[in-house]
């Protein structure tokens, strides 16, 4: 792949862009909705709950996956947690 280029504001010329550049670029322009984490919550579930059953030998009838709840403002910023609980 070619490296980002971003007009140089001097002389409007390209230069290229270090990761961080483009990261933070990224990063600005990048909106992810309440629905898209709400999906990717429930495809994280699924794909635990399908290794605990396939490769841990858990019995699939014994695990659940419950449904995602919205996040309250402390737990926004660690976005990246499982909570598991026994029933």
């Amino acid at each position: 792949k070619a490296p980002a280029k971003e007009a140089n504001p001097k002389n409007d010329t390209p230069r290229e862009l270090s990761l961080a550049e483009m990261e933070a670029l990224l990063l600005e322009r990048i909106v992810v909705g309440e629905e898209e984490l709400q999906a990717l919550a429930r495809r994280r579930g699924e794909a635990v709950k399908t290794h605990l059953s396939g490769q841990a030998q858990l019995p699939a009838e014994r695990l659940l996956v419950a449904a995602p709840g919205a996040a309250t403002a402390e737990e926004k910023a660690p976005l990246n947690r499982v909570q598991f609980g026994l029933k």
